[in-house]
């Protein structure tokens, strides 16, 4: 079973992404769209193996002194990981204030210390990003960029401000959330988003 860290919840309330994932399976290009129930920002991969209960409350403990996380959503569509190597189509997330890094240094330092394997293959190289769709054939540098060219992402940028991180379970395609881990401390009058 695939785990990882990320957010999943909120980009359900925003129709416009939900728009940009249909509009690409409309287009002749080799690319499978991605379920608009299943947008994400993945922090941190961590594999087939869960970590338990007792790991994620001292995590949760150490991401409460983060606070909110604010993010914007941008129109700029790019290819991950990159042109010469093109397996998705994203939209990229900008993180002025480094929290996500924060919170993915964070999760691996603790992880590491419960001797929980991290199997993320791009361990070294964060870029925030919702994957729109997957690619599905082999293309050249030179058709990856006019896949770029030839689709429109007609959204303005998206300010979006979060207090959690969800532990997700990504079997079979479907991603389901397990559990949150919240960053900033919930208060009565404060919903969990």
């Amino acid at each position: 079973m695939p785990y990882f860290f990320g957010i999943k919840t909120p980009l359900l309330e925003i129709r416009e992404l939900q728009e940009t994932a249909n509009q690409i399976s409309n287009l002749a290009l080799p690319i499978q769209p991605v379920s608009p129930d299943s947008l994400h920002i993945t922090i941190l991969y961590i594999g087939k193996k869960l970590p338990k209960r007792d790991v994620l409350t001292r995590i949760e403990s150490e991401l409460l002194k983060i606070g909110e996380i604010k993010l914007k959503i941008t129109n700029k569509l790019e290819i991950f990981p990159s042109l010469s190597k093109p397996r998705a189509l994203v939209l990229k997330v900008e993180d002025k204030y480094g929290k996500l890094r924060e919170i993915r240094n964070i999760l691996l330092n603790m992880l590491r210390q419960h001797n929980v394997t991290i199997e993320d293959r791009f361990l070294h190289d964060f870029n925030p990003h919702i994957t729109i769709g997957h690619i599905r054939a082999k293309l050249t540098y030179v058709e990856a960029i006019e896949i770029l060219d030839s689709i429109r992402v007609d959204i303005p940028d998206i300010e979006l401000n979060v207090r959690y991180i969800e532990l997700i379970d990504s079997t079979g395609g479907t991603y389901n959330v397990i559990c949150r881990l919240l960053t900033l401390p919930q208060t009565l009058d404060q919903d969990t988003l």
